[in-house]
């Protein structure tokens, strides 16, 4: 049977395939009688689900982040489509295909991996410099941000997300360093290639997203840090206090504790690259909610504390321009080609 995507199941629909099990938990009705809560997914999305039959018994034989083959129909109860799961059983992962569980960036990875260097290679400081190209010539390093996501779920949650939020970052620091020039503008940049490069093994991409143990137990964060203070002892005459204040950059820019921070940002390139982070994880969540939404509201979404509204635009869905690329046109004008790439430009 041909699979079915968790973001095509339609309301009565038959579903007879193999899904990822994020997460489960077993409940009680007010009746007494147990039930399971699941979130089943694949590289499409994912879904809650609900298994009424025999609850006890299959939650005992499956785990989350198991593949499971799963019997079921699509139901949609107040407003909100979920599966109603008959049977299901957990499947061996060396059976499974990846390619339908790992969703992958609609961008150019080639493109932003260029961007990337071109940014950094414009770094005059030369040890800061020095330290971005050791960073990106560390072959764990230069495979992990070119497939790694940004997150499992909240913003980039797909292969190649990490890489393609470095780059969005990095071309808004440039801008801002513009208006800003008291900004450090190398001191930014190092500290944008460096906030979430722990994300290569905070996480998992191999058949799904998820956190590895090293991610749950110790963080990106901590194994950011970890990368400056190895790199630069490898490049060897990085001040000391350039390496005190990446650490800091990588350790405030979650913003506050609540939110995952070490300490609140306390220089003026902390702060901007905490509001940019947030920024980019932000506008791809309203504009991800527009494109997903089939009316003019979607549904709450936790990660920005509210529904959005869906208004109309010349284009739907994440994306940035690229230096070098065309621009998208305002409605009724035609399409300009940046040529002289301006944020290249000192």
């Amino acid at each position: 049977m041909e699979h079915i995507w968790i973001s095509d199941l339609k309301d009565g629909q038959t579903v007879d395939g193999v899904y990822y099990l994020r997460n489960k938990s077993l409940a009680t009705t007010k009746a007494g009688k147990p039930y399971l809560n699941l979130v089943l997914a694949d590289r499409t999305g994912e879904l809650e689900g609900k298994m009424w039959d025999s609850a006890d018994k299959y939650d005992a034989n499956i785990a989350a982040g198991d593949f499971v083959f799963v019997q079921a129909r699509g139901n949609t109860y107040n407003n909100q489509l979920q599966m109603v799961v008959n049977y299901l059983e957990p499947v061996d992962k060396d059976s499974i295909d990846p390619a339908l569980f790992l969703p992958v960036t609609s961008g150019d990875v080639n493109a932003f991996w260029q961007t990337v260097q071109t940014l950094l290679a414009s770094i005059e400081d030369e040890p800061m410099r020095a330290l971005c190209e050791a960073a990106l010539a560390d072959a764990e390093i230069a495979d992990g941000l070119r497939r790694a996501p940004a997150a499992t779920g909240v913003h980039q949650a797909y292969v190649g997300g990490l890489l393609e939020h470095t780059c969005s970052m990095m071309l808004l620091a440039d801008m801002v360093c513009r208006h800003y020039p008291a900004l450090n503008r190398d001191l930014l940049l190092t500290g944008v290639l460096f906030h979430d490069l722990g994300k290569i093994r905070e996480m998992s991409y191999e058949l799904s997203l998820d956190y590895t143990d090293e991610g749950r137990l110790v963080g990106h964060q901590v194994i950011a840090v970890e990368y400056v203070t190895r790199l630069a002892a490898g490049v060897g005459n990085i001040p000391a206090e350039t390496v005190t204040l990446l650490h800091h950059l990588i350790l405030s820019h979650h913003g506050r504790p609540e939110f995952g921070a070490t300490k609140l940002p306390m220089f003026a390139e902390a702060a901007v690259l905490h509001y940019l982070d947030n920024l980019d994880a932000k506008v791809f969540g309203f504009l991800e909610a527009e494109a997903q939404s089939t009316g003019n509201w979607s549904d709450r979404k936790w990660f920005l504390e509210t529904q959005v509204y869906k208004i109309k635009r010349a284009e739907t869905g994440y994306r940035f321009t690229l230096p070098g690329q065309e621009t998208p046109p305002a409605k009724g004008k035609k399409t300009k080609t940046k040529q002289d790439l301006p944020l290249f430009e000192k």
